[in-house]
């Protein structure tokens, strides 16, 4: 991001060998203008999103359109692409209030849908959404739960190398719904 294209191949070379032997043949044949001109680049620039991100040990997640909305931290060196929707906070507080079954039913109201699954949007979805002011006490209750509910699916996954976040709630959506689990 930020380099034109010899001062990639000069900063790094092997990576600029293998973007070159294995995203220009794509990019040259991409309808997309920018992304023809400019294939040495993670898809869009994003600034505005670099900059939002920038110093954040991690941030706020969301696939944009999924069976389950499911809000997450990841790292900040983190690059997401156009299917994700971020959030430029690493405060557990805001991601305890978006995993807020108040926001999930707002989401599903206010969002669209592509096909069977939730569409969630920042403009229509996300912006609107009226954060409720809360007090210092509640502020660190939901912070902590936010926390709580990291600490616990990234548990679950280092105990089971395959299971996904979508995996994980399929098996959430069949205890909710009274199924007997299967090994």
């Amino acid at each position: 991001f930020g380099l034109s294209e010899a001062e990639a191949r000069t900063a790094s070379p092997e990576a600029y060998q293998r973007v070159l032997d294995r995203v220009r043949p794509e990019r040259q044949q991409n309808p997309r203008k920018a992304y023809r001109d400019r294939w040495w680049l993670f898809g869009e620039a994003r600034a505005g999103m670099r900059h939002a991100v920038s110093g954040l040990s991690r941030f706020v997640v969301t696939a944009r359109t999924a069976k389950f909305r499911v809000f997450q931290f990841v790292e900040g060196r983190s690059l997401v692409d156009s299917n994700v929707i971020a959030v430029a906070t690493e405060d557990a507080a805001v991601l305890g209030v978006l995993s807020s079954r108040v926001h999930l039913s707002w989401a599903l109201a206010a969002g669209a849908t592509l096909e069977d699954r939730p569409h969630y949007t920042p403009t229509t979805t996300f912006a609107p959404f009226p954060f409720p002011p809360q007090p210092l006490f509640e502020q660190a209750r939901i912070r902590g739960a936010g926390e709580c509910l990291d600490r616990h699916r990234k548990a679950q996954q280092a105990k089971h190398a395959d299971l996904t976040i979508t995996g994980m709630y399929n098996v959430l959506d069949k205890v909710r719904g009274g199924e007997t689990l299967t090994e």
